[in-house]
């Protein structure tokens, strides 16, 4: 990811935040613990509030993003989680990126979603979870079509420039998930997720003639379909203590 190079503040933050959740996802190496990996596609929908600012007072902004756009997300990635406590509780990241589907703009987002779920239903090949998330993005990438902005300083007065407007935006935020996994097959799962996310940006930049400040915040509605490794004993069902 090229564009994370420019900002080394976001490199720091995001790897702190993988490093909390891995400390997280891996609190015990008792064997009486399950632990999962694999891969998983998603599909989002939902609405993102824009907010960037003039790069320089000698800029004059000829078209300015939607305020308010439609976000429509797809892709894919890692996931691996661990469950404890015999299988009572779930520990699940989501390490993964997707592509905004948008006439406005080209972007990409980095996710890093962190679930904290609790198992009220399980029997030998299957169960419920639930729980909310703590979840780091980022979002970078440029509009689809170039705008016209109007410089002028104490040399040169409105010289146009065709610019596409580049971004690179940092939310944080939660979510809350309801998921069911499946073991198809031997040490084999099917993982079934939906739920909704909130973000708003922490950071955020933005670039045409000059460097200028952005902000994020929205909310969206999302499904997963993951496949999963089982490299442990499972979890016991309530029926395996009878």
């Amino acid at each position: 990811m090229r564009v994370l190079r420019t900002y080394p503040s976001a490199i720091r933050f995001i790897s702190a935040f993988i490093a909390v959740g891995c400390v997280l996802l891996y609190p015990s190496h008792s064997p009486a613990n399950t632990y999962c990996a694999g891969a998983y596609v998603s599909f989002e929908a939902g609405g993102y509030n824009w907010n960037v600012s003039r790069s320089s007072n000698y800029v004059l902004v000829m078209r300015n993003p939607p305020s308010l756009s439609t976000a429509v997300m797809a892709g894919g990635g890692l996931m691996w989680s661990g469950e404890f406590l015999d299988g009572q509780f779930m520990l699940r990241q989501n390490l993964g990126l997707e592509a905004f589907i948008a006439k406005q703009f080209d972007m990409t987002r980095f996710s890093l979603v962190n679930t904290f779920a609790y198992v009220p239903y399980r029997t030998k090949d299957f169960f419920v979870w639930f729980g909310p998330q703590l979840n780091l993005f980022y979002i970078w990438g440029k509009d689809s079509a170039s705008s016209m902005f109007l410089y002028s300083d104490f040399i040169s007065t409105s010289v146009p420039v065709y610019r596409k407007r580049r971004y690179g935006i940092l939310p944080i935020g939660t979510g809350l998930a309801l998921g069911v996994d499946y073991e198809v097959y031997q040490n084999l799962r099917l993982s079934f997720e939906g739920g909704f996310h909130l973000s708003t940006s922490v950071y955020g930049t933005s670039r045409e003639v000059g460097d200028g400040k952005a902000s994020a915040t929205g909310y969206e509605g999302y499904v997963n379909l993951g496949v999963l490794y089982r490299f442990t004993e499972k979890s016991r069902s309530a029926g395996d203590d009878e």
